[in-house]
């Protein structure tokens, strides 16, 4: 063989071999973000894909079964754990770019897993993302609505009402404070009647009976925002 030829050769393989070592250290760098950008777009497809599978009509009462909250409650508390985790890795990185190449494939993993938890947990609960959000929204409704569903604002105004009147009973008032007790008096009749009117929310007993398991489980709108993103294929993950 020519010494030309033996020459070429050995370029070739020394050419051969340095795409080799460049193919390797780009899937040792790139191979994770590779591998969790195919497994985030089949997690989201697949979401998606459950609004079709497991299709969900609100009730026109607008009420929650229990067995389908509990459902609810095991998603939330399977997910949260990693919703935790991105909001502690948000902190520790603030969010910003230009940080180092192990932190951002640390926080594409964590969300990656977060996604797959939240397709894995609806799927066993044969649930869709509308109906998640659909419980998610009325907990919340019942959380706002027991807060103020005891009776104790009409309470209130009754208690107010009383006192007013007691008020126009008194012969000492003058008659601008008479007139200024009155106008009280027609605001908290009207208030009243606005509390006696104010339709009860459906789920506040519900809410009520599991409370304290969805507090410990509660998402957050942080939670929410991402849950959200997921479901419409525009998450964005931590950078």
């Amino acid at each position: 063989m020519k010494a030309g030829k033996k020459i070429a050769i050995g370029c070739l393989i020394a050419l051969l071999a340095g795409c080799l070592i460049a193919a390797a250290l780009g899937w040792w760098l790139f191979g994770d973000f590779i591998k969790q950008a195919v497994e985030m777009s089949t997690n989201t497809s697949a979401i998606q894909q459950l609004d079709q599978t497991h299709a969900f009509t609100r009730p026109a009462d607008g009420k929650v079964g229990e067995e389908r909250l509990s459902a609810y409650i095991d998603i939330c508390a399977a997910v949260k754990p990693h919703i935790d985790a991105l909001d502690t890795f948000d902190e520790d990185h603030g969010g910003a770019e230009g940080g180092s190449f192990e932190a951002a494939k640390q926080g594409l993993g964590i969300f990656s897993d977060m996604m797959k938890s939240w397709r894995e947990s609806l799927e066993s609960a044969r649930m869709s993302p509308s109906e998640f959000f659909f419980i998610m929204e009325a907990m919340e409704d019942a959380a706002h609505a027991s807060a103020h569903q005891d009776d104790t604002v009409a309470d209130s105004h009754r208690n107010m009402i009383r006192m007013l009147e007691q008020q126009m009973a008194d012969p000492t008032l003058t008659g601008a404070e008479r007139s200024d007790v009155e106008e009280k008096l027609e605001e908290y009749r009207a208030r009243l009647e606005e509390a006696k009117s104010t339709r009860p929310d459906p789920n506040v007993a519900l809410y009520r009976k599991y409370i304290s398991r969805l507090q410990e489980v509660r998402l957050g709108e942080a939670g929410e925002m991402m849950l959200q993103g997921v479901r419409s294929g525009q998450a964005q993950p931590p950078r």
